[in-house]
């Protein structure tokens, strides 16, 4: 299972995928600790892939350290100017 997430503010945005990139679901939760806490205690035990969309103005390394380093997620940063050039191509096609 694949996860993308997309962090602002007050909300986050959140895709689950199959491996083939098919949308299991989409949905947003509130950027709160409480909220955070649901999140991983759903996908704990399954281990996703997550893809967490690097934010401009929120603290990377907060939601990093809570989703690695204190819940043992994977993650990979994705830079969003790349991600719109690899869709963008993909359309073209």
């Amino acid at each position: 299972m694949l996860i993308g997430i997309d962090v602002h503010k007050r909300l986050v945005n959140i895709t689950e995928m199959e491996e083939d990139g098919a949308v299991r679901e989409n949905y947003e939760i509130e950027n709160r600790e409480e909220a955070w806490n649901g999140f991983t205690k759903r996908y704990l035990s399954m281990k996703p892939e997550i893809a967490l969309e690097q934010p401009g103005t929120i603290h990377i390394r907060k939601i990093c350290r809570y989703l690695v380093r204190d819940r043992g997620f994977s993650v990979h940063i994705a830079d969003p100017v790349k991600l719109a050039l690899i869709y963008n191509s993909s359309l073209e096609k």
